[in-house]
């Protein structure tokens, strides 16, 4: 199923009892159903009334976090983005998801550190997240659209959803808006690379910024 999902670029949740809570380190049984739910490629795990009710609350959501980091850490994304590559169906429907793949290839190649998305220029950052790339994906979302669009990047790996500026109304301003909070809030460091998408005339181009 979470193969399935990763295919169709579906966001998938793994909710199951994944930490239990009578302990705040997890079993190595806990520990290796994170990892491995991470590895087959779910976009979240979901804990349940540990989280709220139990002794240990912030430290489960710590280890659930350092779980998945570490293994996302493991994954050869290369070879993740040419196994989904080889499996969508040809040709790609949108002119805009061939671009959001070939960003995810050329991201790592420039060594970009992020990428940004404008949901105003006509990209969709759930179309980059399907491609799983190594590093996250920063979706600036226009001021002037409700908070739901920016909420329902949340579920997709590696999408970080941003309401842009109010002062913030081209794509461009939008984009240097994006650039800036990755410095800001560290995501970036001064110098990183930075891979952004938008649409020009209906063709879509990738510019390389600098934070």
């Amino acid at each position: 199923m979470i193969e399935k999902a990763n295919v169709l670029g579906k966001p998938i949740v793994t909710a199951i009892q994944m930490l239990g809570p009578a302990s705040p380190r997890p079993t190595s049984a806990e520990a290796t159903d994170v990892t491995n739910a991470v590895l087959e490629g779910t976009d979240c795990v979901m804990l349940s009334g540990v989280t709220a009710a139990e002794a240990h609350p912030e430290t489960v959501v710590r280890t659930m976090s350092r779980l998945c980091k570490e293994a996302e850490d493991s994954i050869d994304y290369k070879a993740l983005h040419m196994k989904i590559k080889r499996a969508v169906w040809r040709p790609l429907s949108k002119i805009e998801r061939t671009a959001a793949s070939a960003a995810t290839s050329v991201a790592p190649k420039m060594k970009a550190k992020a990428i940004v998305v404008v949901a105003k220029s006509g990209f969709k950052a759930d179309f980059v997240a399907k491609y799983r790339p190594s590093i996250p994906i920063l979706w600036v979302v226009n001021p002037e659209c409700p908070d739901s669009e920016a909420s329902h990047g949340l579920v997709y790996r590696g999408i970080i959803p941003l309401m842009g500026s109010g002062a913030s109304k081209s794509t461009e301003e939008l984009i240097t808006f994006g650039v800036e909070v990755l410095g800001k809030e560290e995501i970036c460091k001064v110098g990183d690379l930075v891979v952004a998408m938008q649409l020009s005339s209906g063709c879509p181009f990738m510019p390389l910024l600098w934070v």
